[in-house]
C-alpha cells in the first residue's frame, strides 16, 4: 500500500507514526523542528488521513505498510517514533524486524490490551452518525459536532479529519466503517518479543495520562526497554499538543544521543 506522507528536512531518517484517528499533519510542527537536522517522514497510516482505505486493519497489516514505505523511500536504520496506536505499530515492527531500526520512541502507550475509552468512542460515534451527504457547509458540520462533543479539543480533532471533495461535498478522511469493526484488533496487545530489542527504546508518557500505569512499567522493563520512562509534565494522552516544547527537547536529546 502506498501511504500518503509528508517529508521535512535532510539527514539521518526519522519516521513518526500518528495515533488512532490521527494523521500526519498532527506532527507537522515536530517535523519542521526535527527537519532542521534530520530527514523526517510522517506518513498517514492505512484508513487514516489521505492514505488508501482497506478492509484489513491490524498491526500486521500496518507493519507491512511501514516495511513497504521504508523500502520504497530507501529508508535504512531509522529512528521510529510512534504515538498511541502508532507506538504499537513501532513495537510490532521491532518484534518482526530486529535490528532494522536504529532506535525507537513509544509515546503514551503500553504493549498491553486496552479497552476503547470514551473519547475514542465519542470521536468515532460522531463521525459515523453524521450524514455528510446532506450537509453543505463546514460551519454546519462544526455545529453538529459541537452538539455531540463537549470537549473543544475533541471537536477540533474530529473536524481536522474532514475532507472537502467538492464545493459542497464532504467526506471523512478516516475509513470510519472499517475502524468501527477493527477496534478490537487496534486495542489488542503486542505480545512480547523473544528477545528484548537490542537498540535504545524510550517510552514517554503524559503525566496526567492513564495509558501507562505502574504495572505496565514492569512489562516494559522486562521485555522492551532498559531506559526509565520519561513523564511529560502537565500532559494528557495528547502529550504532543499539551507540552510541545518539553517533548521536542526530549526528542532532540534522544536523537542526538542515538545518531
Amino acid at each position: 500500500m502506498e501511504l500518503f506522507y509528508r517529508k521535512y528536512g535532510n539527514g539521518k531518517p526519522v519516521v513518526i507514526l500518528h495515533g488512532l484517528y490521527g494523521l500526519s499533519d498532527n506532527w507537522a510542527w515536530y517535523g519542521r523542528r526535527l527537519g532542521e537536522k534530520y530527514s523526517v517522514f510522517t506518513p498517514d497510516l492505512r484508513n487514516h488521513g489521505l492514505s488508501p482505505h482497506d478492509n484489513g486493519m491490524n498491526y500486521y497489516a500496518m507493519v507491512s505498510d511501514l516495511e513497504e514505505f521504508m523500502e520504497f523511500h530507501n529508508i535504512a536504520k531509522p529512528v521510529l517514533i510512534g504515538h498511541s496506536m502508532g507506538g504499537k505499530v513501532v513495537l510490532q515492527y521491532l518484534k518482526e524486524n530486529p535490528g532494522e531500526a536504529s532506535a525507537a520512541i513509544i509515546m503514551d502507550i503500553s504493549p498491553k490490551k486496552y479497552r476503547a475509552n470514551q473519547s475514542h468512542m465519542n470521536i468515532l460515534g460522531t463521525m459515523s452518525s453524521l450524514d455528510l451527504t446532506s450537509i453543505t457547509s463546514r460551519k454546519e458540520i462544526s455545529e453538529k459536532v459541537k452538539e455531540k462533543i463537549d470537549d473543544e479539543r475533541l471537536q477540533n480533532f474530529v473536524l481536522k479529519n474532514l475532507n472537502r471533495t467538492g464545493k459542497e461535498l464532504f467526506t471523512w478522511k478516516p475509513n470510519v466503517q472499517v475502524l468501527e469493526t477493527a477496534l478490537e484488533d487496534i486495542f489488542d496487545e503486542i505480545t512480547p518479543p523473544v528477545n528484548k530489542p537490542g537498540i535504545p527504546v524510550q517510552f514517554i508518557k503524559g503525566e496526567l495520562s492513564q495509558y501507562i500505569k505502574d504495572d505496565d512499567e514492569d512489562i516494559i522493563e522486562k521485555f522492551w526497554s532498559d531506559r526509565p520512562i520519561i513523564s511529560v509534565p502537565g500532559a494528557s494522552h495528547w502529550l504532543h499538543a499539551d507540552n510541545p516544547e518539553y517533548l521536542i527537547n526530549v526528542l532532540e536529546q534522544f536523537l542526538k544521543e542515538v545518531f
